[in-house]
């Protein structure tokens, strides 16, 4: 239940899942596609925009600091007892600090496993940095629980394949 203030990129305040929405939504490239795809599909506009209101509300997430903080005391209990020690490096976690407040940062964990991305968000936590935001594969919404979980941990949902739906790649 630490004070969880972290740095974040010169200041700016992180952009809400509905504020990055609006924002596809508004854009000229938006709706220059959903007219050209209306033209071609003679769905009309006004479903074409429902449709990438849907593919948005689908893939964002809905970061809570509440999940995270369930996460981080959850997550500590489980590496006490399948981890001896974890070492950190200090420096190079100084230098992301510095980092974060003057460039956004991309942050690309291996995937060896499911356990790096949680690593990593565990270690920003408790060394008071921003959580990211993490791509995650469709297949997690299978699972409803797990899905909704991860979502309000700040993970957003990608698929992998557009089978032929423009708006859906484009969206993406």
């Amino acid at each position: 239940m630490k004070c969880y203030t972290p740095l974040v990129y010169k200041g700016i305040t992180p952009c809400k899942p509905s504020d990055i929405k609006f924002s596809v939504l508004s854009s000229e490239e938006i709706h220059y596609v959903i007219k050209q795809l209306s033209r071609k599909s003679l769905q009309s506009v006004d479903v074409l925009h429902e449709e990438a209101c849907e593919i948005l509300d689908e893939m964002s997430h809905k970061l809570r600091l509440g999940v995270i903080r369930f996460y981080a005391f959850a997550l500590n209990k489980i590496f006490q007892q399948i981890f001896s020690k974890v070492c950190v490096n200090e420096e190079g976690i100084q230098k992301l600090q510095r980092a974060i407040q003057e460039h956004p940062v991309v942050l690309l964990p291996s995937h060896r496993s499911y356990i790096d991305f949680l690593m990593l968000c565990f270690l920003l936590y408790n060394y008071d940095l921003p959580v990211p935001v993490i791509a995650a594969g469709m297949d997690f919404l299978g699972m409803r629980v797990v899905g909704e979980l991860l979502r309000m941990s700040g993970a957003f949902f990608m698929r992998r394949t557009f089978s032929g739906n423009k708006l859906l790649g484009f969206v993406l």
